[in-house]
């Protein structure tokens, strides 16, 4: 296996940063053909080539020299079974059935977009490929965890929102717990929010 190795390794040292280029469905991500740009003519220079197969309800991912007949594989469940769907209310107010977290969409349609994410995070992941900016994200986690209240501005009575909190909670439209959420509340501020909401 000496070969492969050597080869994804040297192809790793060459190929460059792919960023998130599109978004969807609340997160930004590369599409699957931009990633297939970037990297073949790389994989052609060192002779390294993938399939990608849906077996059941897994992807099978295979990236191999073509030169030593070597190769190295990963399998991924891809949950297909997890498509369900819900009721909600559509823009008029009628109750549809939807399938959950693809709204509009059909279930081969829902299908294809579940193979296109593994498919993506599969290969990327069985080459090394930088498509995420995940240190830069987790180091603004920390620094915001790290001012005080975890970076939650604090909510008192003479906070400008502080009379619409009440009648939000008041009304129900929000819990404590989701206000909390974005506002840090001292317990004698909670206590007199609850107080005032009737709670």
């Amino acid at each position: 296996m000496k070969s492969i190795y050597k080869k994804i390794y040297e192809f790793q040292q060459e190929v460059p940063f792919i960023g998130k280029t599109a978004s969807g469905y609340g997160y930004n991500y590369t599409p699957f053909t931009e990633i297939i740009e970037k990297i073949k003519p790389i994989l052609k220079k060192y002779k390294l080539g993938f399939s990608q197969m849906i077996e059941n309800e897994n992807l099978k991912t295979v990236v191999f020299d073509y030169e030593s007949g070597e190769s190295l594989e990963s399998s991924a469940s891809m949950g297909l079974d997890s498509l369900v769907y819900i009721k909600k209310l559509n823009n008029k107010g009628k109750e549809v059935e939807v399938l959950q977290g693809f709204d509009g969409m059909n279930r081969p349609q829902a299908y294809g977009s579940m193979i296109t994410y593994f498919k993506r995070y599969a290969l990327s992941a069985m080459l090394g490929l930088a498509t995420d900016e995940d240190a830069d994200g987790r180091n603004k986690r920390v620094e915001k965890a790290n001012l005080p209240h975890g970076g939650r501005a604090e909510l008192t009575p003479k906070h400008k929102s502080f009379a619409d909190i009440i009648q939000a909670i008041s009304k129900k439209t929000y819990t404590i717990e989701q206000i909390e959420k974005k506002y840090y509340i001292s317990d004698e501020n909670r206590e007199f929010l609850l107080k005032e909401a009737g709670v």
